[in-house]
């Protein structure tokens, strides 16, 4: 969108090419502008840079309003931020010295008001916008501009020497300033009183003359920012405003109450709902009670009102009776309340503060303050019978004893003849009593009681202790057995005294004691008991008997030799043992056990019993006697083996059983020079054994006898006779 054309050169490619304005070619305009770019190429040379910076743009890189300069070729890749910090005016220049290409893709992005109609890029070269790339601001350049394929550029493309090649672009002199972006901090419909934050305002001014960055906003309305510089103007979205009206919230009622009373406070009828600060949900309330009572109204749009009355109490009159609240039948009282108020009403009528009473009634009393305000009370009177005066209590039993005289207890005072005043007394002497009782509305009642003292002619009361079956080596004394106890009326300590009848049983440990026991209290009156105390021997003897034994089968096992059993009893001095044996055979004639069962017996037939075991073996072997030993000139001339000639005896007697159990050669040099050791067994009935050894030694000690064949003459040497030990005889 905007003017086309050359000065010099050739133009083509419009149509196909679209135009939205005039193509200009070697006419006075183009003439005219290409004046104006000379003029402004050159006109960029004087201005100072503010800051230097790398020949490689882009990769979000952010620059700010300001004159940058790049000291060579230079390129752009990804995106460059230019960012106007919400100044429409805000001003960028890029003076490059060289050539500029951007790449594919790559973005000039303007952000915060800023605007392509005061960016400028002077560039010393050539200028290649990569394919598909979007490019924004006035291009002044001192070469060929080339736009790759899709390349748009938002702004002005001027060379002062060279071509501008387009394929397929889009170029734009359309530069307002951006507009604003707006955005609501709550909903855009609220209540009145409420409010909204609209934000976004960057370098514009708000339809309502505000240039700041944010509005709050509490009426309704239309909200709009419109952004302006030279090159035009841009307005941002409008934000609609609705403001609903909030319900009318006015109570009526009392403001101050008499203590006890109560108002009503109301708003007015017909709001969507209602919520006192008690709770309730009615246009009106009943309250009693001083406070500050709100209440929140919601109209039917949804939009709410508080509003709120403080109530307080007037103070009622005090009402307090003061006067008895009991009183004696036939007497009165006086019941009064404060003196100074407006009027009193009593229920008998009476417009005193005081009056006289003396019947039991409820009387009630309503005051009436200066304020208008009022109070009842009231206060019951009774009438307090006389108590109950009663004495209980009986004649003096005996001489020098006494008698407890009682009233009965719960009043509040007592006074007695004799001065005492709890509500009972102890006298110790006959005469009349006398004691005057007052109750709790202070009535009184005297009453008496006239005491005497009675003779003593009853015999104490005697208990015997308890019957007892005891052992006979127990106590039969008194502190074993138990004493007597006796109380009397009049004596507080009879005396007591006992005697024993004693009847023998069957045994000299066993017998009966009827132990009969007497009571006398000091007048002489008396009486008996009697006590059975039966001693019997129950207990056995305590047995212990001696050790359990293993002996040999040659030793003694008399009750002398293994031990008697001792015994002890509780009664008897020296009870009777026995004993009596059991033998188990063993394995052998000379092994068996005895069980000696021993028993002792007291002298009243109790027996106890233990047992003592008495182990008998034949452990010993026999003893055995070998023959002498022998020395022989042959093996020929060995003796034979001779069990008679073995002696064997045994400690328990018995058949000893003799067997040879073999012979062993050693030594041996030659068949008639070696030893031979004989070994024989002797066992007895019980299967012990014993060894013994013969020895039996083989010594040659004689040579044999030898005869040669006889002389003989040959005639020649061949003749001479071989050896030949065939011919030789010899004998041992």
């Amino acid at each position: 969108m905007g003017d086309i054309g050359t000065n010099v050169g050739a133009f083509a490619g419009f149509p196909p090419g679209i135009v939205a304005g005039t193509i200009h070619v070697t006419d006075p305009v183009s003439v005219q502008a290409a004046t104006d770019v000379e003029f402004a190429y050159s006109s960029f040379a004087p201005i100072s840079c503010d800051l230097v910076i790398g020949t490689t743009l882009g990769n979000n890189q952010v620059l700010s309003p300001a004159v940058y300069c790049l000291g060579a070729a230079s390129s752009l890749n990804g995106d460059l931020i230019l960012d106007g910090q919400c100044d429409p005016n805000a001003l960028f220049i890029l003076k490059i010295d060289g050539a500029l290409s951007t790449t594919s893709f790559s973005n000039v992005i303007l952000t915060n008001s800023a605007s392509a109609c005061n960016i400028y890029w002077q560039i010393n070269g050539a200028v290649a916008l990569g394919e598909s790339s979007t490019f924004k601001g006035t291009i002044v350049a001192n070469g060929a501009i080339s736009f790759l394929e899709g390349a748009s550029l938002e702004g002005r493309a001027l060379s002062r020497s060279g071509a501008v090649n387009m394929h397929n672009n889009t170029v734009d002199l359309n530069s307002q300033p951006m507009a604003s972006i707006l955005s609501v901090n709550g909903p855009t419909e609220f209540c009145e009183g409420g409010s909204v934050m609209i934000s976004g305002n960057c370098g514009g001014m708000w339809n309502t003359g505000e240039t700041t960055p944010t509005l709050t906003v509490t009426t309704s309305g239309d909200y709009y920012v419109t952004n302006s510089n030279d090159c035009g103007n841009a307005v941002s979205i409008h934000v609609i405003i609705t403001v609903s009206p909030a319900p009318v919230c006015a109570i009526a009622g009392a403001s101050t109450i008499c203590a006890g009373q109560s108002t009503q406070l109301c708003v007015p009828p017909g709001a969507a709902s209602y919520l006192w600060s008690t709770g309730a949900t009615t246009n009106c309330i009943t309250v009693s009670t001083a406070a500050t009572y709100a209440v929140t109204v919601t109209g039917a749009n949804g939009c709410s009102s508080i509003c709120s009355q403080a109530v307080s109490l007037s103070p009622a009159p005090v009402c307090a009776i003061a006067g008895a609240s009991t009183i004696c039948a036939g007497q009165s009282t006086q019941l009064c309340v404060l003196a100074g108020a407006a009027s009193y009403l009593w229920s008998t009528g009476a417009t005193t503060n005081c009056i006289t009473v003396s019947t039991a009634a409820t009387y009630a009393v309503t005051v009436i303050g200066a304020n208008g305000c009022s109070s009842i009370c009231s206060q019951a009177v009774s009438l307090s019978p006389a108590p109950v005066c009663l004495i209980t209590g009986a004649d003096i039993p005996c001489l020098g004893q006494s008698s407890e005289l009682c009233v009965p207890a719960g009043a509040d005072g007592y006074m007695w003849s004799t001065g005492a005043t709890t509500n009972c007394i102890t006298v110790f002497v006959a005469g009349t009593y006398s004691v005057t009782v007052t109750n709790a509305g202070n009535c009184t009642n005297i009453c008496g009681i006239t005491i005497s003292v009675n003779q003593d002619n009853i015999p104490p009361a005697i208990i015997c202790p308890m019957d007892l079956t005891l052992e006979c080596d127990l106590s039969t004394q008194p502190p074993n057995t138990g004493t007597a106890t006796a109380t009397d009326a009049c004596d507080l300590a009879p005396v007591l005294d006992f005697t024993d009848l004693i009847n023998p049983e069957n045994c000299p440990q066993s017998y009966s004691i009827a132990r009969v026991w007497t009571a006398t209290d000091g007048a002489g009156n008396n009486s008996v008991c009697v006590q059975t105390i039966t001693v019997a021997d129950n207990t056995p003897p305590v047995i212990i008997c001696p050790a359990n034994l293993s002996l040999n089968c040659n030793s003694s096992t008399l009750p002398s030799d293994t031990g008697t059993a001792t015994a002890t009893d509780n009664c008897s001095f020296a009870p009777q043992v026995n004993s009596n044996d059991v033998t188990t055979p063993g394995n052998c004639p000379q092994a068996f056990t005895i069980t000696r069962t021993w028993t002792a017996i007291d002298a009243c037939g109790n027996s106890s019993n233990c047992t003592q075991t008495i182990l008998v073996a034949d452990a010993t072997p026999p003893t055995i006697t070998c023959p002498a030993n022998v020395t022989v000139q042959c093996a020929s001339l060995v003796p034979i083996a001779n069990t008679a000639l073995v002696t064997a005896t045994d400690n328990c007697g018995g058949t000893t059983t003799i067997s040879h159990l073999g012979d062993a050669i050693t030594n041996q040099v030659c068949a008639n020079n070696y030893t031979l050791t004989r070994t024989y067994q002797a066992a007895d009935a019980c299967g012990n054994t014993a060894n013994c050894a013969q020895v039996v030694t083989v010594f040659d000690a004689t040579i044999p006898t030898i005869t040669c064949p006889a002389n003989v003459s040959v005639q020649c040497a061949g003749l001479v006779p071989i050896a030949n030990t065939a011919l030789v005889t010899a004998i041992d």
